[in-house]
Order: structure tokens, then C-alpha cells, then sequence
């Protein structure tokens, strides 16, 4: 399989192994893809999903900066974005990080005001933001 076919393949494998609960396996698919266009923020942002629920924090977070990066005004790049800041607050707090995270949640909420955040981030949020 080549070009697109083939990633479209491996996303859809991919997101379809994250809704089993096989995260390392997702996390190959979406290194395939990667590996042909290191810039795919769909396999970028589902590769950090899948990093952070295998506890693998930093690297969650290191997936999740690069989504952040690409700017653009496609809506839907602008949701994968606000996952992607969800993923990066959410991992910053499993480390401790919770300013860091604090941070993220603010520019979520800046974005979204009505996103719905668990219990946990809402503790965080209030501590921790202005």
C-alpha cells in the first residue's frame, strides 16, 4: 500500500487499537505513518493519547508539542489542537507538573468554554490558574 491509502489505513488501525485498549499497538501504526510524513498531526496527537495511557508522560508530551506547532485555521486541525493541549494538561499533571498543566487547561478553556474536564482537572484548574 502506498500514499495515502496507507496512511489513512494505518490511522484508522491505529485509532481502532486505542479504542480496544492496545496502545502499543497503536502507537506502531501511528509510527508508520510517521515515518513517511513526520508531520501528521492525526497520528502526531493519537500517538500522544496512546503514549500518556501507557504512562509514558514525557513522551506524550513531546508528541503532543509538535501537533501544537503546525498552525492553521482548519476547524478541524483546531480540534485536534484543543485534544492535544487536553492530552498535554493531563499528562503534565500525571508528572506533578500541575502549573505547567494549569497553563494548558487556560488556553483550553480560552478556546472552548464550555469543554467538559473531569473532576481531576477541575481541581487542578482551580488551584492552580488565576
Amino acid at each position: 500500500m502506498e500514499g495515502l491509502d496507507y496512511i489513512g489505513v494505518s490511522i484508522y488501525s491505529g485509532n481502532l487499537e486505542i479504542s480496544k485498549g492496545n496502545y502499543f499497538e497503536a502507537i506502531g501504526y501511528f509510527d508508520k505513518v510517521l515515518e513517511n510524513d513526520p508531520t501528521n498531526i492525526i497520528a502526531l496527537q493519537g500517538k500522544g493519547y496512546a503514549l500518556a495511557n501507557i504512562g509514558k508522560y514525557d513522551d506524550a508530551i513531546s508528541s503532543l508539542d509538535k501537533v501544537l506547532k503546525i498552525y492553521t485555521h482548519n476547524p478541524i486541525v483546531i480540534l485536534i489542537k484543543e485534544d492535544a493541549l487536553y492530552g498535554k494538561a493531563v499528562s503534565l499533571a500525571n508528572l506533578g507538573k500541575y502549573q505547567e498543566a494549569a497553563i494548558y487547561y487556560d488556553k483550553i478553556l480560552k478556546m472552548d468554554p464550555k469543554f467538559s474536564f473531569t473532576e481531576t482537572d477541575m481541581k487542578v484548574i482551580q488551584k492552580f490558574t488565576k
